[in-house]
């Protein structure tokens, strides 16, 4: 997003000190367990299994204003951000805040002192004294240039080295040249050409040993592919992989956010030669529903109706700890006040006419211009404001991020970390519980030895809130506890649940080994069939409950004996060497119990991978801007759901399917069908070929139309296929139904 920043005003600094005092102190209290009817969900912690390890943290996106903030105002914003402790910030610039021009010699000419950069310092005074990594990038190319002019490369490393070596700002560890280039309509050739003069620009100031490059920063349809184009091709001038993702409200609440970040992981791991050792994360986040419930999620254009609701921090609570769980090193949100930013065609400032003109973007913490645009209760700190505090304090720097199980409960999730303080051991986890029920789920550590005192901190929509301060924080003290037996946690209706030892002397002592009791294992395939075409491999995945230890896996033939028809590997991916029918078992191990699953899987010379699009699961990634619609269907020929944009703007799926040899696309349009729907398939999943298509005549069914697509001719060879929606202005049309892709081989 390119942004434009306002300033703040005064608020009340007692809310501030209120807050702060409220979340350092905590009263020991008598613990007392909730009841429950039925026997509690289990949550178990493996210290063994380390998901990330070293985490960056959690962290938000905090720019320099456009307007001077007075002394006042700054400090405000410093106790906020006090209280918050972010681990890393994302900041971003134009190179004109500190670049004039160039002279008559070509040779670029600066002035650090302009009002910008008189904004900046600020920040990065407070970062350094904090030890706050800060991410610094550009909005985009200055003066005109290209992208891939060199000369914008040469700008942004004399400015790295006037911010390092000059003023000290040994916190800029990460830089980002180039806010989300697919919205400039940039082309991966020519910004990855930036990117490399960007790389050489550094070496040669000497910076490159201070500064990592973060790439691709992209969002919307190009999301994940630029990350795999960065690994496969420009691997080397990559530090960490970084990625903007507003995502759907169903994207969270599906476990879809994890599951598709856990790929990209992957992809990065095996894509990338050092890959496992480059941080992965998210530099911008938040939700993006712009119709949830036929009303709507944003306002005032780039704008989210739910940042005033505890909602929202159960959502971005729900967000984190999915990232965490597949793998990533840290998040960062937008942002931290809504003052910072306007709308792209909003006014900078008030006007004669409009006095309370400000045209801001709705999205932080809080809104310091509330007194001026005649509503002051909008400066109050905002509810999500002390989720995100409560994570970002209890995950830090550092942090190994370790395995929770996923016990397949509907809006249940957790993640945990081991944090290294002082020479001793902490834990903290993360519950959170983003259904309209009240769930109890008991806590087991079993490499816990001794006893802890455990600090609970509590988040959600009913929680009593202090009338001074409004803070949504319940603290409670749970003393001389054996997590290795279990601690049970009562967590009600859209809620978040942290739980820290970090706040006490007593540290956590581990040991090694132990898992709780296998209580049940089942087994997944990634595109959810038990087909696998002959000549490909399927990755299998084992959910074991309540831990996910490590299964051993084997092929056979239905009866048990050895088999040729197909191999599984130790990680469970099986690839089919011959037409039949074999047995998959994985068994798990554990203490006093070894449970094992199986599934028949048929290896085929064809193969058929159908969506009804009731979810995500089957789709290889997708547009942010998505959603399911779920009403009307006597409109749809009785079908209850289909996939619908959420903006005027083109968005697309993709499928993965190896050798793909033909597809049939359900779809409803209005009007004339035109060029609303566009496909395109590819080989690695990079390079696109567009596809000419055939369509069935429409069957009357009113205002909604059903057709059927096609392939007009043999398809180039392809595993992949990419369905785009055109950039119609009547967003709710045409929506997808049905897609049913088909492979095939030879015969054998």
């Amino acid at each position: 997003m390119n942004f434009q920043i306002l300033h703040t005003r005064l608020v009340n600094i007692r809310l501030i000190t209120n807050a702060l005092c409220i979340l350092l102190i905590t009263p020991v209290c008598a613990f007392s367990q909730p009841a429950s009817k039925t026997s509690p969900i289990v949550i178990s912690v493996n210290t063994d299994h380390t998901v990330c390890k070293s985490y960056m943290g959690l962290g938000v996106q905090w720019d320099p204003g456009f307007v001077d903030y007075s002394p006042e105002q700054w400090n405000v914003i410093f106790q906020r951000v006090s209280i918050i402790k972010p681990q890393f910030i994302r900041c971003c610039m134009m190179a004109t805040s500190y670049c004039t021009g160039f002279n008559a010699n070509g040779q670029p000419e600066f002035n650090w002192d302009s009002p910008d950069m008189k904004r900046l310092y600020p920040i990065l005074s407070y970062c350094q004294a904090h030890n706050i990594t800060v991410l610094l990038g550009e909005w985009a190319a200055p003066f005109g240039m290209q992208i891939d002019d060199p000369r914008w490369s040469t700008i942004i490393a004399d400015g790295l080295k006037y911010l390092i070596f000059t003023r000290g700002y040994t916190c800029i560890r990460l830089y980002n040249k180039q806010n989300e280039p697919t919205g400039d309509a940039a082309s991966f050739a020519q910004w990855s050409k930036s990117q490399l003069s960007l790389h050489q620009a550094l070496v040669r100031a000497n910076l490159s040993r201070f500064v990592q490059q973060v790439a691709p920063d992209t969002s919307g349809e190009e999301l994940f592919p630029w990350v795999q184009m960065c690994a496969t091709q420009i691997p080397q001038i990559v530090g960490a992989y970084e990625l903007h993702w507003y995502a759907t409200d169903n994207d969270i609440t599906s476990d879809h956010v994890e599951s598709a970040l856990r790929g990209v992981r992957k992809m990065i791991n095996h894509t990338d030669p050092h890959g496992n050792l480059k941080p992965f994360f998210l530099g911008e986040s938040g939700t993006s529903d712009t119709l949830a419930s036929q009303t709507g999620n944003w306002k005032n254009g780039d704008s989210n109706i739910l940042i005033r609701t505890p909602r929202y921090g159960t959502l971005m609570a729900d967000y984190a700890v999915q990232t965490m769980r597949a793998g990533l090193a840290g998040m960062s949100v937008w942002d931290l006040d809504d003052a910072m930013h306007i709308q792209m065609d909003g006014e900078t400032a008030p006007t004669a006419a409009n006095p309370n003109g400000y045209n801001l973007k709705v999205w932080g913490f809080w809104n310091t211009l509330g007194p001026e645009m005649g509503d002051p209760s909008d400066s109050d700190i905002r509810p999500w404001f002390y989720a995100w505090t409560m994570l970002s304090r209890h995950f830090p720097r550092g942090s190994k991020i370790v395995l929770t199980n996923n016990p397949d409960v509907q809006g249940l999730r957790s993640s945990a970390a081991i944090i290294s303080k002082n020479g001793a051991l902490a834990l903290s986890v993360a519950l959170v519980n983003d259904s309209d029920t009240s769930r109890t789920v008991r806590l087991v550590v079993p490499n816990a030895t001794g006893k802890l005192n455990i600090f609970q901190f509590d988040y959600s929509s009913t929680l009593t809130r202090a009338t001074d301060t409004g803070l949504p924080l319940i603290h409670r003290n749970v003393l001389g506890i054996r997590l290795n037996s279990g601690l049970v946690v009562h967590l009600p209706a859209n809620s978040l649940v942290v739980l820290s030892t970090l706040r006490d002397g007593m540290p956590l002592k581990l040991t090694t080994g132990k898992v709780a009791h296998t209580s049940s294992i089942s087994l997944i395939s990634a595109d959810g069939t038990h087909t696998i075409l002959r000549g490909t491999s399927l990755q299998f995945d084992a959910d074991v409950q309540p831990d996910q230890v490590p299964v051993t896996w084997k092929v056979s033939s239905l009866n048990g004996t050895p088999t040729t028809v197909a191999v599984v590997d130790r990680h469970g991916r099986v690839t089919g060497l011959h037409t039949g029918t074999v047995l998959l078992l994985a068994t798990s191990s554990a203490p006093g119990s070894m449970k094992s699953a199986s599934i028949t899987l048929h290896i085929t010379n064809s193969k058929t991978l159908t969506d009804n699009l009731t979810n995500w699961t089957k789709m290889y990634s997708h547009s942010s801007s998505l959603v399911f619609d779920k009403v009307h269907a006597e409109k749809f020929q009785g079908q209850a759901v289909r996939l619908k944009r959420i903006t005027d703007k083109p968005q697309s799926v993709v499928y993965k399917l190896v050798h793909l040899s033909t597809f049939s696309i359900k779809v409803f349009y209005t009007g004339s069908f035109g060029d609303q729907v566009k496909i395109a398939v590819s080989k690695e999943g990079v390079h696109w070929t567009d596809v000419d298509i055939v369509r069935s005549a429409p069957v009357a069914n009113g205002m909604f139309k059903p057709t059927h697509l096609t392939p007009a001719s043999q398809l180039p060879p392809a595993n992949y296929l990419r369905i785009t929606l055109q950039d119609n202005a009547t967003i709710y049309a045409p929506q997808l139904a049905k897609v049913t892709l088909k492979a095939s081989v030879g015969a054998k």
